[in-house]
This record gives C-alpha cells, sequence and structure tokens, in this order.
C-alpha cells in the first residue's frame, strides 16, 4: 500500500502483550484488538521498524535509518517492505498516523458525496447505531445476532473476508453495504445492502458507481480480479427493485430454501457482471 513518505507513525501504547523472545529477536505478541490471531510474530527488522515509530520520525527517516543501519539493501527494497509492515501495524492497532496516508484509498468523492471505506472500528459504530434498521436480506435476518456480532465482523474485515463501505453526505450515512469473498480463487463476490435512505433508492448512478468503487478497492485488497457482484435476496424485497435499476439480474432461485420465523422462505439471487479491464 503506497504511502506518503512525509507522514508520521507513532506507536499505540499497550497495543499488545508480549508473549515470548526467540533465539533470534523476533518477539511472539498477541494483539489487543485481535487478540483472535494467535500470535503475532513481530521479526528483528520489524521491532527495528516498530522503535522508530516515535511519533516524530517520517516514513523517510525510517528508510534512511534502515539504508544506514543494514548492508546490502537497496531503497526501493527497504521502501516497499516499510509501506507494507507499517501498513500490516496499522491495521493491526500497533501504529496510529498524525494523517492517514491511506485516505487516498479509503476515501473517494462522487458529486456531493463521500464514498469511504470503513475501517474495523468504523463498521462497528455505525452498525451499533443503524442495527434496528438494516435493510432485510438473508444474512442477516437467517441469523442476525451473528451476522452484526462484533468481534466477527472486526475479524472478517482484518482477513478481508468482508469489507463494509457507506455513502456520505455531509457525514450523513445514505447507504451501507458489506461485500463478501468466501474463497480465495473466486472471481465473485456477494454484496449485502445493510442500509439504505429512501430518499436515496433513486440515485441509481451513484449507488452504481459506488458498488463498482468498492468492488474495485476490494479487489485491489484481494489481489484478484472481481467479475460478478451476486446479491441474494428475500423474494418481494423492497431491494429488488433497487438493484434491478442497477444492473442486477436474476440468475436462480432457491426455492423454499429457508425457514424464517416458522414461515418457508425462498431466496432469489441477482447478479451484475462486469468486463475484464483491458490492461
Amino acid at each position: 500500500m503506497e504511502i506518503n513518505i512525509k507522514a508520521i507513525p507513532k506507536k499505540v501504547l499497550n497495543s499488545f502483550t508480549i508473549k515470548g523472545e526467540n533465539s533470534d529477536g523476533s518477539l511472539n505478541l498477541i494483539s489487543v484488538r485481535h487478540p483472535e490471531i494467535k500470535t503475532f510474530q513481530m521479526s528483528r527488522v520489524g521491532k527495528y521498524i516498530y522503535d522508530r515509530c516515535s511519533g516524530s520520525n517520517t516514513v523517510l527517516d525510517i528508510i534512511e535509518s534502515i539504508m544506514n543501519d543494514f548492508n546490502n539493501v537497496t531503497y526501493e527494497k527497504v521502501r516497499q517492505d516499510l509501506f507494507n509492515i507499517l501498513f500490516l501495524y496499522w491495521r493491526i492497532g500497533f501504529i496510529e498516523w498524525d494523517q492517514n496516508p491511506y485516505d487516498y484509498f479509503y476515501n473517494d468523492h462522487h458529486k456531493d458525496y463521500q464514498f469511504k471505506i470503513l475501517t474495523e472500528d468504523e463498521t462497528t459504530v455505525i452498525l451499533a447505531k443503524i442495527k434496528e434498521h438494516v435493510e432485510p436480506n438473508y444474512d442477516l435476518k437467517y441469523d442476525k445476532k451473528y451476522a452484526l456480532n462484533e468481534k466477527r465482523i472486526k475479524q472478517s474485515i482484518y482477513f478481508n473476508n468482508e469489507q463494509y463501505s457507506c455513502i456520505l453526505e455531509n457525514n450523513d450515512l445514505k447507504c451501507l453495504i458489506c461485500i463478501k469473498s468466501e474463497h480465495i480463487k473466486k472471481t465473485s463476490v456477494d454484496l449485502i445492502v445493510l442500509y439504505l435512505t429512501n430518499e436515496f433508492q433513486d440515485e441509481d448512478d451513484t449507488i452504481y458507481d459506488f458498488i463498482k468503487w468498492s468492488k474495485e478497492r476490494f479487489s485491489k485488497i484481494l489481489s484478484r480480479d472481481i467479475f460478478r457482484i451476486n446479491c441474494y435476496l428475500f423474494e418481494n424485497s423492497q431491494m429488488e427493485g433497487v438493484l434491478k435499476k442497477l444492473g442486477f439480474e436474476k440468475i436462480g432461485e432457491l426455492k423454499d430454501s429457508i425457514i424464517l420465523n416458522e414461515e418457508i422462505m425462498s431466496l432469489i439471487i441477482k447478479s451484475l457482471k462486469f468486463e475484464p479491464t483491458t490492461p
């Protein structure tokens, strides 16, 4: 992940506990934010980098320190490895930034709206506010408590199984979606529309551009192309008309596939296909 070399990383105090130290100088850690990662190994070089995230050193300062203190390294290799390590440390909660250097990736503007990829903490905060108003869909109705579980969401985002993104207008939430990938080799993902205000349902072009933008960001995170987005809906869902206007087509139906509140219900599968991008 590219970052501005003038950005300043800073340690987050008490962000991990040390489980043990290895003979090669690496540390076995447990992350406070992600304790489900049983052991996170911070290498000797990783610890060298972490120790220099003082809140005063820029990324360039750390690159220059590595160039001076280590032999047989090139600037470009150090730069790219450092970017990757700092991104990982930020994701796992070990460091923070004076100004978020990933803003260019996580945020974009479209007309009067902001498109935003949400972090783990941002996602759980928003879902806690709107959990009583989420759109009906099979993931949530089938097991809403599990689907909205904070621990599950944070794990899924960290491991890139799910990506949550939203549309904001002057910080007011207009739309919230989740894109899910359940197999590392699939070129399709599942879409869940969690929240969509009534007045925003006619913004077809903006919603389409937002879904496409979110898909492209998720594709970069997964390092693979995504050519199809599938959406599972209960029959007669109010989202069916919205998706139809966006170009989603019905590709199947799971007849009488779910029992909800003692009622047997069917699922409609709608899909939006994207053409491969020519290099």
